[in-house]
């Protein structure tokens, strides 16, 4: 699971578009032991309970220091639903996809590690999102009331992807400015 916020950054004069990841978590340990130190990103431990049938999926993840527990639950709608940032599932999925590199502090927090998920085959569905309690992002201190506001739930399953190391990385302030 990502904790994560659309960014903009600087590269070679242009605007770029991608993902700023505040924390990870994972119940795998190995992933936890190695993630930023042998490829990119620290991923905190979680306990996740995942239950998912024909109509929909629901979740509820603890964090070890409860800081980032998130739960939802979500049906499988056949159609879009329009929200706030999108008309329409084309305009929210092109937006997505854009966000295929991800930016996270490094395990000593002094600069910025970049990874980037391709992916091999595109097809988000649209999801109906039911209550929705996030600790992270219900925050006061992070996220001031009204600055932060679900907007909509996508899913895909099974897919074919690679993930890259992004050697060349935005300096961290640069980052911070546009989050």
């Amino acid at each position: 699971m990502a904790h994560r916020v659309a960014v903009r950054y600087p590269v070679d004069g242009k605007t770029e578009t991608g993902v700023f990841v505040w924390r990870r978590e994972t119940n795998q340990k190995l992933v936890q032991a190695f993630g930023g130190r042998l490829f990119p990103g620290v991923h905190q431990g979680a306990r996740f309970l995942v239950e998912e049938n024909e109509n929909g999926i629901s979740m509820d993840v603890k964090s070890a220091n409860g800081k980032t527990d998130v739960s939802f639950s979500a049906s499988y709608g056949p159609a879009w639903q329009p929200t706030s940032g999108f008309k329409n599932l084309d305009e929210a999925s092109e937006f997505f996809q854009h966000g295929d590199c991800g930016f996270s502090c490094s395990r000593n927090g002094d600069s910025v590690e970049g990874m980037q998920l391709k992916i091999l085959q595109w097809s988000p569905q649209p999801l109906k999102v039911g209550p929705i309690n996030s600790a992270f992002f219900s925050d006061l201190d992070r996220f001031p009331p009204g600055s932060v506001e679900f907007d909509c739930g996508l899913i895909m399953r099974t897919v074919p992807h690679e993930w890259h190391e992004i050697r060349e990385v935005p300096d961290l302030e640069a980052v911070s400015n546009f989050a």
